[in-house]
């Protein structure tokens, strides 16, 4: 331990506070070394031994009484002089702010007034007219199941054992313009077979697709590309004829499009 270390904590050595048990035997051993540390620590010793014995003599010694009585007066007149004589100063200095109390007519005015604004509120809003917003006809769209990665299927035809029924298909109606709904009359095909059906869900056996009813519908293009089915997106808003078998179940099986 150097000197400058020991007198950092020569304080704590001679209060007695030092906790560290190894740093205080270093210090006394540098103090038994070191005659100049070992002489300081002795004086400091004595210098806290003496302030204790005086602070404990004149712990309960009080001063005389016309001392008190003279620290008094000279307090009091020294408070006297620094308060300001405000009645030495011009009433142009002085700001005066008047008190409002308000009168129990002025509390009544103007509640009446506030209860006139709410009733005539209240009256305008029940002469308002009531609009009735018609609301467009809504077509419910359900999505087909994702095709099935599979070839298509060549079933026998059944001549005119089949029944083509023909769906109008409406267009959504729209805020600036309404499109009539277009319908499609299906051509009579008594030879019409099943033949280059795309697969729209998993069909186990081919009398699923040989007991459907086809069905011609207009399909926007849109849709079948969001479903994967190869179609020509250069024109996204137009309708592709398209046949479809459905199943007993109201089941879409499978999707032919019509040149």
């Amino acid at each position: 331990m150097t000197c400058s270390e020991f007198e950092y904590m020569i304080d704590l050595l001679v209060a007695d506070e030092l906790t560290d048990e190894i740093t205080r035997q270093r210090a006394m051993k540098h103090s038994s070394i070191c005659a100049d540390c070992s002489m300081r620590l002795a004086d400091e010793r004595i210098i806290s031994a003496s302030l204790a014995d005086l602070a404990e003599e004149t712990g309960h010694t009080e001063a005389p009484a016309r001392i008190k009585m003279a620290l008094q007066k000279e307090f009091a007149g020294m408070l006297a002089n620094n308060q300001p004589d405000m009645t030495a100063q011009s009433p142009k200095n002085i700001v005066t702010f008047p008190l409002h109390r308000f009168q129990p007519r002025t509390v009544l005015t103007v509640a009446a007034a506030a209860s006139l604004v709410a009733l005539f509120a209240l009256t305008w809003q029940l002469w308002l007219p009531a609009i009735t917003i018609g609301n467009p006809e809504t077509i419910a769209i359900v999505p087909l199941p994702i095709p099935s990665p599979s070839i298509a299927s060549s079933v026998p035809g059944t001549g005119n054992s089949e029944t083509e029924t023909v769906i109008a298909k409406t267009e959504p109606v729209s805020s600036s313009r309404r499109r009539p709904p277009r319908s499609v009359e299906a051509k009579s095909d008594p030879e019409m077979d099943r033949v280059d059906f795309i697969p729209l869900t998993y069909v186990s056996d081919t009398v699923s697709l040989h007991s459907g009813t086809v069905v011609r519908v207009e399909v926007q293009r849109t849709t079948l590309l969001a479903m994967g089915l190869p179609v020509n997106d250069s024109r996204n808003d137009s309708l592709i004829k398209a046949d479809l078998i459905v199943g007993d179940d109201g089941v879409a099986r499978a999707i032919r499009f019509v040149q």
